[in-house]
């Protein structure tokens, strides 16, 4: 087919996924990369990221859960005693002790995102589409379509309403609990002079605390916005800096969880590592620097399982990293 007889245009979903036409705004940032490999190599003399300080590193790391899953993008407990992921055309429940129970693999169409568990069904973001799979059954359903354009890149179940990230119109979509639209939260307002979210890649993700505010990365801007259940702007907190306490690159932090008590854990690329926030923003310590996770790797998602423990998804290793608290921290 002639370049005459195509349609050209380049929709933002296109350029997620490595379309013909990419603006390739990561590259103006060393190791910012956002192909979607498992990893990428590290020239050990220009890129190799300083050192963590050890005295800043409060946590260790207790366990792993290989998976065998393809292309493997997003996690969440189980809230007993599994950690679920899920990839490309499939996911798999991984325990944390003991024998594998039933239902360990289930299938489905597309490159999956993201998983949210609520105790009765799975919901896995698949492009544009939120699947529902009921514990019932098992059998993966559409619950939700948000369009061609959209992506979506996390899912957060609160009491009352799910919130899903959209990073390809840059927005949060409010749901009932039974997959009707609401509303949208951090769209563009010129009235209050707020620029909206600036997601570069496909990297926004989206949490519910027990109050049921809600919690959103701006990775563009560094910072994480906290936001009330109808979308009302509370604060925000984070900043940009190569040193520790802000966060680096062009687009971070690219995944969160909160813990129980209110404070967050975030995960970067470009200088990967996992670090522990107060819950007003303040640093508090690093879980894992770029020594305890696989080189360059793109997107750490991570969740937060019993007792603190922390769970990550390292691609470059095929593996859950499991963390927690070391004695004395």
């Amino acid at each position: 087919m002639g370049r005459e007889d195509r349609d050209t245009r380049t929709t933002r979903r296109d350029l997620f996924r490595g379309g013909a036409t990419i603006v390739a705004l990561s590259t103006l940032v060393a190791g910012c990369s956002d192909r979607r490999t498992r990893s990428h190599s590290v020239h050990p003399d220009e890129d190799t990221p300083p050192p963590t300080d050890p005295a800043l590193v409060k946590y260790r790391e207790k366990a792993r859960l290989p998976i065998t899953v393809p292309e493997p993008r997003g996690i969440a407990w189980d809230g007993a005693s599994s950690v679920w992921v899920v990839g490309n055309g499939e996911m798999q429940r991984s325990p944390i002790e003991g024998p594998s129970p039933v239902a360990e693999t289930i299938r489905y169409d597309g490159p999956g995102a993201c998983v949210a568990f609520d105790h009765k069904r799975l919901l896995v973001g698949v492009e544009g589409k939120v699947l529902e799979v009921p514990t019932s059954s098992w059998l993966p359903r559409v619950w939700l379509d948000a369009g061609p354009d959209a992506v979506i890149t996390c899912i957060a179940v609160g009491k009352d309403a799910i919130y899903l990230a959209d990073a390809g119109h840059r927005r949060i979509v409010r749901c009932t609990l039974d997959g009707k639209i609401r509303g949208y939260l951090c769209e563009k307002d010129e009235k209050r002079g707020y620029g909206g979210l600036i997601v570069p890649s496909p990297h926004l993700d989206v949490c519910v605390d027990a109050e049921g505010a809600v919690h959103v990365a701006n990775p563009g801007s560094h910072r994480i916005e906290i936001y009330d259940p109808d979308g009302a702007p509370r604060w925000s907190w984070g900043e940009e800096s190569q040193d520790m306490p802000g966060f680096c690159g062009c687009c971070n932090p690219t995944d969160f969880a909160l813990l129980p008590d209110g404070r967050y854990v975030t995960a970067e690329k470009g200088i990967p590592r996992i670090k522990i926030y107060s819950p007003e923003g303040h640093f508090e310590c690093v879980v894992a620097g770029p020594e305890r996770l696989s080189p360059g790797v793109v997107g750490v998602d991570v969740a937060v399982l019993a007792n603190g423990v922390i769970a990550a998804l390292d691609r470059g290793i095929g593996a859950v990293r499991l963390f927690a608290r070391s004695e004395g921290g």
